[in-house]
């Protein structure tokens, strides 16, 4: 059981689950992105509170 436990690398297990999470969040956010771009206009009023809503 140590010999199995000293082979791993957690780090490289956790940046791995970091990045698919990432790209998991990201495919999610996407098209709602999409959408408030296309149907809203973006000026520098609201651009902060996107950049929050969709960043978040």
């Amino acid at each position: 059981m140590q010999e199995l436990l000293k082979d791993e690398n957690p780090m490289k297990n956790i940046v791995s689950n970091l990045g698919s999470a990432m790209l998991i969040s990201f495919i999610l956010v996407l098209p709602f992105a999409i959408l408030e771009s296309l149907f809203n206009t973006i000026n520098k009023q609201n651009a902060l509170g996107l950049i929050v809503l969709f960043g978040l």
